[in-house]
């Protein structure tokens, strides 16, 4: 079952946000917000929930703006923002009061008002009741909220009793949960998203390193498999990945990639956002040279690839492979071969089926 959703290819292009995480929350119309935590335009180190829309598939981005602000908090981070219906908005943020991380819940019927709008508001904490450890835990990362028939679930992690993924539910109250037993034993990882696709539920872990990871069952309830790889970092800019969101089609049937928060160094306060793109392989090829590999192929959003040269002109021919194209030595299935043609620096070419 795991095989049934295909790795992603390490081919991400940076963004140029500075942030401290990032999720790829619901869509809204044709966009999608993303929402993330980190010091976004202040100047105290105190982080705050902020909010990003691209409305051309990835292509670009609006400005930023702030969504919950720290408030009486301390930390106002990791947000899992979904969208129910067309009036109905849920995020679970981590909030830092004193010396622990505690989960607490905003709603807004838009995505963009949410109420509270301030960290610290006791009023939005949200309880799981029946782990035993919840007065003690830590709850710094893995906070996601998720819908499925009716039933609120809740993964999270305790850095004080880090070893699992952890699991509860609620079926109206969204501040008391009622716990449900371990989700993902012994992984020793933060879940940082959770996905419904295609009959399938994948989950996305990090371990503040340089690999991601998932798992993937077909009920959000019990116990999911042993985590896999997801997709590796790309080189120094990306060695430390902090978050993971998956991007998923309007129809929730396409696995388009993700975006991740990453950052050079281990003090983790440095990072930018960056995508990584579940998407068809384009090589073009004469018979002197390949082009498209490596660094010379760029995945621009989800439908998009920039093919490097250094030449004015070329002759060749592009060769499509499908998804499971790992590298020139193994490029999976073939789909289709161009005829042969000449392109330009600066050409724009559009495959159709």
């Amino acid at each position: 079952m795991t095989s049934a959703i295909p790795l992603f290819p390490p081919n991400p292009a940076a963004l140029v946000t500075k942030i401290s995480t990032t999720r790829i929350s619901s869509k809204n119309g044709g966009a999608w917000n993303i929402y993330f935590g980190g010091w976004d335009g202040v100047s105290s180190c105190h982080d705050s929930v902020s909010i990003t829309v691209t409305l051309d598939r990835f292509a670009s981005f609006g400005p930023h703006e702030s969504q919950i602000y720290t408030g009486n908090a301390i930390h106002v981070n990791n947000p899992s923002a979904i969208k129910i219906n067309e009036t109905t908005w849920l995020m679970v943020t981590t909030q830092l009061q004193g010396s622990l991380n505690k989960p607490s819940i905003a709603e807004a019927t838009n995505g963009i008002n949410w109420i509270p709008n301030s960290g610290g508001v006791p009023t939005a904490a949200i309880t799981v009741n029946g782990y035993s450890e919840w007065d003690d835990a830590d709850v710094n990362g893995g906070n996601v909220i998720f819908m499925a028939d009716k039933l609120y679930h809740f993964y999270f992690i305790d850095f004080k009793n880090f070893q699992n993924v952890y699991h509860a539910t609620s079926t109206r109250d969204l501040h008391n949960f009622e716990y449900a037993g371990v989700s993902l034993g012994g992984a020793y990882k933060v879940v940082n998203d959770f996905k419904y696709l295609n009959g399938l539920y994948i989950m996305a872990l990090h371990m503040n390193g340089p690999n991601t990871y998932y798992s993937i069952s077909n009920s959000p309830n019990g116990l999911f498999p042993q985590e896999r790889l997801l997709f590796t970092h790309m080189d120094k800019a990306d060695q430390y990945i902090v978050s993971c969101g998956f991007v998923v089609d309007e129809a929730s049937q396409r696995l388009m990639g993700a975006l991740y928060g990453a950052g050079p160094v281990p003090s983790l306060d440095e990072n930018e956002i960056f995508g990584v793109w579940l998407q068809k392989r384009v090589l073009f090829e004469n018979s002197n040279t390949v082009w498209g590999l490596g660094d010379a192929s760029r995945a621009i959003g989800p439908d998009v690839v920039r093919i490097g040269t250094n030449q004015a002109t070329l002759t060749g021919q592009f060769y499509l492979y499908a998804e499971d194209y790992v590298d020139v030595n193994h490029r999976g299935t073939l789909l289709e071969v161009s005829p042969t043609v000449t392109v330009q620096q600066g050409d724009i070419w559009k495959y159709s089926p």
